[in-house]
């Protein structure tokens, strides 16, 4: 957590015009941390559909992203359900830069 690295996000924390709150955080890498968070966009109380929300560092955080970039060139070739979609995304500000966030559906747990 220093200048250019990873975002504080913290239980509780919401974001994209509190549409997203974070419920629990899922793991971390070296490029970003994952995230647990309530989608609220369709709900009244707020108990929307679960999805994952990775944040990125701000040194990795650019609009060609390759979780942005690669499903959209994929999608050219026809439908394919064996790659995961960025269902949304946006940029946080914050104290160590500009962070990207990438929201999709929620997986299971890994086999």
């Amino acid at each position: 957590y220093q200048p250019g690295g990873f975002h504080p996000v913290q239980i509780g924390d919401k974001f994209s015009a509190g549409r997203y709150r974070i419920i629990h955080k899922l793991g971390f890498g070296g490029s970003s941390t994952i995230w647990l968070a309530r989608d609220g966009k369709f709900s009244d109380t707020g108990s929307g559909k679960l999805v994952a929300v990775k944040a990125l560092r701000a040194d990795e955080s650019t609009t060609d992203y390759p979780d942005l970039v690669i499903p959209k060139l994929l999608q050219r070739t026809g439908p394919s359900h064996y790659f995961r979609i960025v269902e949304d995304h946006f940029f946080v500000d914050g104290p160590n830069g500009r962070h990207q966030f990438l929201v999709s559906a929620l997986a299971g747990p890994s086999v």
